[in-house]
């Protein structure tokens, strides 16, 4: 009896201490799991904020249609990874003192990048805020003028291209032998292509000193001639010798001189080239001059309002500006290459209804 009381009195201390150790490992088990959590959700605040001050620079788009919501930008820079930072935080590895100067530098660049986004996504917000107070009918406007814009450049990318195909088909003396039933009205800078022997001299009405006065004086010379294509390039004697002190004084003249052009021979197609600068040198020496680019752009409007050719030649110049002559006012013989070019194009513009290009 005392035996069984004896082995009875061993088995529950051998429970006792089974269950001691139960909670032991229970409660062990439990608080391991309570801190790894913690650390866990410091950890994600930790990377959360790191990848949020570098995340990469977010770009608006332009089309109204395609920016995004206030709610969608700010979750696009939570949720955009720095490359940088995720490789830090999965290898635990500790940057070196230059690795960590290399990486402040590299912030404090991306940093003006970050603003500029900052500042574009403001813009995009306040811009989808602005729509909400159109009408339906306002934001119909709205998209149909967007979808012209869009079509308006597909059609010049479009002619573009058509127009190049055609230049490349000027190559050599395909060039030259393209002019045709022509006449060139102009000054010192036309007579070029005849003194280069590229045009014929007697399609080539031009003279040192010459204004669009001399049109009145060559009249006759071009009804005799009776010419499908005129060209016309003046500007730089007319606005040095002052007789049109002011732009509006000298379009109106031109445009009295182009209406006799056109009394006398209504059947001729005329092109008016634009204004050929002066070289800065030569400005310099002339100020008059400084004026010629706003005296071409009121050759233009003129040309535009009485529906006119209007030759633009601003980007031969920009491509070719070293090829004028010394003088900083005349032009070298490889220019006129380009300028023949032009001409041609002009025509090509007309017969595909473009008045200007």
């Amino acid at each position: 009896m005392k035996r069984r009381k004896r082995i009875g009195g061993v088995l529950r201390l051998l429970l006792f201490i089974v269950i001691l150790l139960a909670l032991f490992f229970g409660i062990r088990k439990a608080a391991g799991r309570i801190f790894s959590d913690r650390a866990e959700t410091k950890a994600a605040e930790q990377i959360s904020s790191s990848e949020v001050s570098s995340a990469a620079p977010l770009a608006v788009p332009d089309s109204m249609s395609a920016v995004p919501s206030a709610a969608e930008a700010e979750n696009a820079v939570q949720q955009t990874p720095s490359e940088t930072d995720g490789a830090d935080a999965g290898s635990g590895t500790t940057m070196s003192a230059e690795e960590g100067s290399t990486s402040a530098a590299a912030q404090a660049e991306e940093k003006p990048a970050y603003d500029h986004a900052a500042t574009e996504l403001e813009n995009g917000q306040a811009y989808l805020l602005s729509l909400e107070e159109r009408t339906p009918v306002e934001m119909e406007y709205l998209i149909a003028e967007a979808r012209k814009e869009h079509e308006k450049e597909v059609r010049r990318e479009q002619y573009q291209k058509k127009r190049d195909e055609y230049l490349n088909t000027l190559e050599g003396q395909a060039l030259w032998e393209a002019f045709d039933d022509f006449v060139f009205l102009g000054d010192s800078r036309v007579v070029g292509f005849d003194v280069f022997g590229f045009l014929p001299p007697d399609r080539i009405l031009a003279g040192a000193g010459d204004t669009i006065n001399s049109m009145t004086d060559r009249m006759e010379t071009v009804k005799a001639i009776s010419p499908k294509y005129i060209f016309i390039s003046y500007g730089i004697n007319d606005i040095g010798i002052g007789y049109w002190p002011t732009k509006e004084e000298y379009v109106a003249a031109f445009e009295e001189k182009i209406h006799a052009l056109q009394k006398e021979l209504p059947d001729a197609e005329i092109y008016v080239n634009s204004i050929i600068p002066a070289r800065e040198d030569a400005v310099q020496q002339y100020p008059v001059w400084e004026g010629l680019p706003e005296y071409s752009e009121a050759v233009r409007r003129m040309c535009e309002k009485e529906k006119i050719s209007f030759i633009n030649n601003d980007k031969l110049i920009q491509e070719h500006g070293d090829l004028y002559s010394t003088d900083g006012i005349h032009l070298q013989s490889s220019f006129y290459r380009y300028w023949g070019e032009n001409q041609l194009l002009g025509i090509f513009d007309h017969e595909n209804g473009v008045l200007s290009f």
